[in-house]
């Protein structure tokens, strides 16, 4: 029985076949949280420094959350896993954060990553931490560190900062940080409370 891919990720698996020049039919991918994973597959092996080349490329002159129509949660992160059509497991993976796509592109292009089987993360000097960034209190910043934990757990989140007034003579009493987090499931809410309040504890 053939699956039928739902339209967003149609337009997204077209858009990684012609980027990297993988046949559709050895392009997978799921949105999970605010992340994308892309699986590339095909019979002679995906080579993983051109292909994470050719798609940093085109990742600098696309909008992902346009391509997927997606109304409410932004990717943050995208994951690119490469394996032989033959094979159980990818053979390598790496992690893209959207907001430091030249520095990623650089990484690879300069080869300042080591050759592995399977990495599974970033090393090298260029990129930063979402730790690091969110601790500078950009909005953003800090929603992508609370999505290295709720993606995994299928919630997508977004950050804003509010400022807060008082009713009585409109003067300012600060702001507030909001927290929005959205699923295609009902989570128990002490499955995000505590994940997110331990995080940004660290933030202090």
């Amino acid at each position: 029985m053939k699956t039928v891919l739902p339209d967003n990720q149609k337009h997204l698996v077209q858009w990684i076949s012609q980027a990297t020049g993988i046949s559709t039919v050895g392009v997978k991918v799921r949105l999970r949280g605010n992340d994308l994973h892309i699986l590339c597959e095909s019979l002679d092996f995906p080579q993983r420094w051109q292909t994470l080349s050719d798609l940093l490329k085109a990742l600098q002159h696309t909008d992902l959350d346009v391509l997927t129509n997606r109304e409410q949660s932004s990717i943050y992160q995208v994951f690119v896993y490469g394996r032989e059509k033959r094979q159980a497991r990818p053979q390598w993976c790496h992690r893209v954060d959207l907001n430091q796509l030249q520095k990623h592109l650089e990484e690879v292009n300069q080869g300042l990553l080591a050759e592995t089987p399977v990495n599974y993360g970033v090393s090298g000097g260029l990129i930063v931490s979402n730790e690091s960034l969110a601790r500078q209190g950009d909005p953003d910043a800090i929603a992508r560190y609370l999505s290295e934990t709720l993606s995994t757990l299928g919630v997508a989140v977004q950050v804003q900062v509010k400022s807060q007034t008082a009713t009585d003579n409109s003067s300012s009493l600060g702001s507030r940080l909001w927290i929005f987090c959205a699923s295609g499931y009902t989570p128990d809410p002490s499955l995000i409370a505590e994940p997110v309040a331990k995080k940004l504890r660290v933030l202090n």
